[in-house]
């Protein structure tokens, strides 16, 4: 599968309310975890990922934050 169409695809599972994590997304689209954890979705925005709280929750800068960068 394609980056694009991989992207939708997770988009749309993200959508359902289905716990993504790096691992199960790797499994899913048959990617390795850095291609993963590059980027994930957050409601209708995508975040790179620096970081898990404890709870397992993602942190880190929404792509948007990073165009205002210098």
């Amino acid at each position: 599968m394609r980056k694009q169409a991989r992207r939708d695809s997770a988009l749309d599972w993200v959508r359902s309310v289905a716990r993504v994590t790096v691992q199960s997304y790797a499994r899913r689209y048959g990617v390795d975890r850095y291609t993963a954890y590059d980027w994930v979705w957050v409601g209708d925005q995508r975040m790179f990922v620096v970081g898990h709280t404890a709870g397992g929750v993602p942190f880190g800068c929404y792509e948007d934050e990073l165009a205002d960068l210098p």
